[in-house]
């Protein structure tokens, strides 16, 4: 419910906030622990007959963000997917050679899952690491969020051409191009501007527009493909968690793109 929500808000940006700016560590322990949670979230969407060790599991999601936690020095995070690959893959072949058929399609299942979790999530972490640090992470998840606002209550108001009905009956295209538009006056405007005055160095005009536009335009895509899992398995939350957002896994899934798409965006645009 939206109470619910609004609830969570208040006392989560307050911490998220406060971590970020006195003790980053902190909140990229959090986040991590976070993501495996969701991870974990993601397992129970998987067909009822996958079977899957759970060390097995956690390892494979474990080992693109140790790298970006600072526990594996030297160690690439891209090697680090990589190696969940192939474990990913060893442990689908001793299934298989059990007896468990759908082996192949609980690799598919997990590899998959640590790239979402592992890789994206990972990226997510990165964005500490720009020359912004913790205003970085907080200009594109900010921008979800007023961009999920402005498309949540568009769409409610004005909403009447389904965006993708069998994902989400309940998005529009009216709100998603309310959600864009709001995200990028925020992200290339708003935000600059009251943080600027707060110490922050904003990138050119044009970058920031464009940080806005991306972010707020492809980061739904996350919340779809979360859908598509839980529509799949019959599920209309992936857990509970959250009151008013549900699992960890629903909170999480736009901003897994929206941090590999900001960090990408930063990254080379900038």
């Amino acid at each position: 419910m939206l109470y619910q929500r609004v609830l969570v808000a208040l006392v989560g940006l307050p911490l998220i906030v406060g971590l970020l700016f006195r003790w980053p560590t902190g909140f990229a322990a959090l986040l991590a622990l976070a993501l495996l949670g969701a991870a974990w979230e993601y397992r129970t969407l998987w067909p009822a007959d996958a079977r899957w060790p759970a060390a097995a599991w956690v390892v494979s999601i474990a080992l693109p963000l140790l790298p970006r936690l600072g526990w594996l020095p030297g160690v690439s995070p891209l090697a680090g997917l990589l190696a969940a690959t192939l474990l990913d893959l060893s442990v689908a072949l001793a299934l298989f050679e059990r007896g468990h058929g759908q082996a192949p399609r609980d690799a598919a299942y997990a590899a998959l899952g640590a790239l979402m979790f592992g890789g994206l999530g990972g990226m997510l972490l990165a964005l500490q690491d720009l020359p912004w640090g913790p205003w970085a992470v907080l200009w594109v998840l900010s921008t979800v969020w007023v961009a999920d606002s402005a498309a949540y209550f568009a769409g409610r108001a004005w909403g009447r051409h389904r965006l993708a009905p069998r994902l989400s009956p309940k998005k529009t295209w009216e709100g998603l191009a309310a959600g864009v538009l709001a995200g990028s006056l925020y992200a290339g405007a708003l935000f600059p501007a009251v943080a600027a005055r707060l110490g922050f160095a904003p990138p050119p005009p044009l970058a920031a527009w464009g940080l806005g536009l991306v972010v707020a335009g492809l980061s739904p895509l996350g919340d779809l493909a979360e859908s598509m899992f839980k529509r799949a398995a019959r599920r209309k939350d992936s857990g509970h968690v959250l009151p008013g957002h549900g699992g960890l896994f629903d909170r999480l899934d736009s901003w897994l793109w929206a941090g590999a798409l900001g960090y990408a965006w930063l990254h080379l645009f900038v």
